[in-house]
């Protein structure tokens, strides 16, 4: 049975966090000691993932504070935790973590993974965020034993732009774990979408994620103005917003409702904040759109959770398409950051036959069941900590 230690910056119930828990989960299933170290205070909720964590067995140690203080404060802070914990290996999980994680288990000499599940993305080109770029860089390439990619896309990006040898990089998929979608109640989503004064006859777009600049959110609310200006008919449309704010989203919350208020689609634009279950909105949604300025690969998350459902997704090529999708046919696509073509391709799907439509979404439900297995990805992941602690 060997030690391994998780690192993570937060443990919000979604994303490179929910990920984190399942591999941790499938590692501590194969008989080994695992602990995740959160960089923040306890979640006392019991759908935590703190609470998930604890039901798989696995140890949490919750450390406020512990990434929030420079990377100086934060090597130490972790050169102390693992001199205490002495694990076989650590493992980084997000951006913020991962250069303090790298460099104290360089000093410590602890065999280190990097999880890197988005290319490497710091605000502006300011001096401060070149600087990050460069420790981050430096903290994998001088200290990571393996770094994790969760897609060829963020695989090649470390290799072009971040100087990682191939040979220490391995690509890891993220899975899908269609269990809570499995029985997904039709009638409870037409009940919430419902109370949001939404019709049976509205064209109904969803939306899941942090309302952060990441995730394009302005961009899709100006090409449904182009469309609505340009066609005069679309008035009959509603966006649903599901996440909170996260880390930095505060400021960008309100530069977009002001520009929904600009626009005049304050009737049409429902925030409805974080939800353990978005398949309760999803499900009555005649589209998914992701509309990301970055991400990790193609589909995220978010997308394959649409998919689970059957429902159709039009997503942006920011991270290009995994090659074995077919736009147009397992989902549909447009460029990233464009106004204009964002607003053509849903022009065209609003003219589609409902009928086509539903086809469109059958066909990415098959494309995750086919490509996209959690008990592959836990299996892949768990393979490449094993062999390096052998």
């Amino acid at each position: 049975m060997s030690k391994i230690v998780f690192t993570l910056k937060n443990s919000r119930p979604y994303g490179a966090p929910k990920v984190v828990c399942r591999h941790a989960a499938a590692l501590a299933s194969r008989g080994h000691q695992v602990t995740v170290v959160v960089g923040e205070e306890a979640a006392c909720e019991s759908g935590s993932l703190e609470s998930e964590m604890a039901r798989s067995g696995i140890a949490v140690s919750n450390q406020p504070g512990l990434f929030d203080n420079g990377i100086g404060r934060g090597v130490m802070l972790v050169r102390s935790l693992l001199n205490e914990l002495r694990p076989d290996i650590v493992i980084s999980s997000q951006l913020r973590d991962t250069p303090p994680v790298m460099i104290a288990a360089g000093i410590s000499k602890t065999p280190a993974i990097a999880v890197a599940q988005n290319p490497l993305r710091f605000p502006g080109q300011s001096i401060v965020g070149r600087l990050k770029s460069r420790v981050y860089l430096e903290s994998i390439n001088w200290n990571a034993t393996h770094v994790i990619a969760v897609s060829d896309f963020v695989r090649d990006h470390l290799r072009a732009k971040c100087r990682v040898a191939d040979q220490r990089i391995v690509t890891v998929q993220n899975g899908f774990d269609f269990g809570q979608f499995q029985s997904v109640d039709r009638s409870q989503s037409h009940n919430a979408i419902g109370n949001l004064g939404i019709g049976d006859s509205t064209f109904t777009i969803g939306c899941v994620g942090r309302i952060h600049p990441q995730k394009g959110l302005d961009v899709l609310v100006q090409a449904i103005a182009k469309i609505r200006a340009e066609q005069h008919h679309h008035d009959d449309l509603a966006i649903i917003l599901v996440g909170d704010e996260g880390a930095g989203g505060r400021a960008y919350r309100s530069r977009l409702e002001n520009l929904i208020r600009t626009i005049g689609l304050e009737s049409q634009v429902h925030f409805v904040g974080f939800q353990k279950d978005p398949s309760q909105f999803l499900a009555g949604c005649d589209l998914f759109i992701q509309a990301s300025r970055w991400e990790g690969g193609c589909p995220t998350l978010s997308c394959m959770e649409a998919w689970a459902i059957g429902v159709p997704t039009l997503q942006s090529d920011c991270s290009g398409f995994d090659h074995r999708f077919t736009v147009n046919e397992d989902g549909f696509g447009f460029k990233s950051e464009c106004i204009d073509d964002l607003s053509k391709q849903l022009e065209k799907i609003l003219t589609l036959p409902e009928e086509r439509l539903k086809e469109v979404g059958r066909r990415g439900r098959k494309f995750l069941m086919e490509h996209f297995s959690w008990s592959d990805a836990e299996d892949q992941f768990a393979d490449v900590v094993e062999s390096v602690i052998a």
